[in-house]
């Protein structure tokens, strides 16, 4: 699966909503594995890459900007 997004993520074409399903979609799992089981995948560059577009690109939303700041802190939750 995330390999699948990593794909997607580097799409240049990619439309808001679609980072905000993916950046969504992150968070979710980030959420979902605490224990740092997933840990070695939420590490990997592009993920952080992903979040910090989210967060600060002028072309997203408010609301992709929302859930990329959310899906940092769960990211964080699951990496410590």
């Amino acid at each position: 699966m995330f390999d699948f997004l990593a794909n997607v993520f580097s799409d240049p074409e990619r439309s808001d909503n679609l980072l905000r399903s993916m950046i969504g979609l992150i968070g979710d799992l980030a959420d979902s594995f605490p224990g740092g089981e997933i840990k070695q995948f939420l590490m990997q560059e592009w993920i952080a890459q992903c979040l910090k577009e989210g967060r600060s690109s002028r072309q997203q939303s408010v609301t992709t900007k929302e859930v990329a700041r959310w899906a940092k802190e769960m990211v964080k939750r699951a990496t410590m």
